[in-house]
């Protein structure tokens, strides 16, 4: 992608940022792996292609595992909608109420999360810490978060809620057919 090379090229003398392309879509697990595998740092900060970081979040992530640098601890963000995404009632049922898609409900800041909250849009972690689990798995491609949450917990991980870190969402499942779509995704990984 051009665009993609031309902000790289922009940052290649400051910042460590490598490009790596890829030919095929093998799928979001092996997107995700291959970023994992090529990192060089110790915190992995995850996001997917449909959000936009707010300025100060890579800022919040750094304080966050400065204060919290046990190597099982993780950060759930918080992804807000635009003032001008109207939020219609089955995308707040969806993404409040259920949580079909997700939910930050009910969560606090500083509150240590029940399994099912380290989600990859979402989410940062120690990088060593996830290859000691061998990191996500690159044939999944739905509920890749999932199955690296389910090993993680097996070692004792705790996910925190820091919603000072946020990112703005840009896509919005308007009608009934996306929320539905983006749900059997999800079940058929499974």
């Amino acid at each position: 992608d051009p665009v993609t090379a031309h902000v790289v090229e922009r940052f290649v003398n400051r910042v460590d940022v490598v490009m790596i392309q890829h030919v095929s879509n093998a799928g979001v697990g092996a997107a995700r792996q291959t970023g994992l595998l090529a990192a060089t740092g110790k915190v992995i900060v995850s996001y997917d292609d449909d959000q936009v970081p707010d300025s100060a979040f890579l800022l919040e992530i750094y304080r966050f595992h400065k204060e919290h640098p046990g190597l099982e601890v993780a950060m759930l963000s918080l992804l807000k909608w635009p003032q001008e995404i109207l939020v219609n009632p089955l995308l707040h049922y969806a993404t409040w109420l259920r949580g079909t898609m997700w939910s930050f409900n009910g969560l606090t800041s500083g509150q240590v999360l029940p399994f099912g909250k380290l989600w990859a849009g979402c989410s940062s972690f120690k990088r060593a810490f996830a290859m000691k689990v061998g990191g996500y798995n690159a044939r999944l491609r739905w509920a890749e978060d999932t199955d690296l949450e389910l090993r993680l917990q097996e070692e004792g991980l705790s996910v925190i809620y820091h919603p000072q870190a946020f990112s703005w969402a840009t896509k919005v499942p308007s009608n009934y057919e996306d929320v539905a779509r983006r749900s059997r995704g999800a079940g058929n990984a499974i």
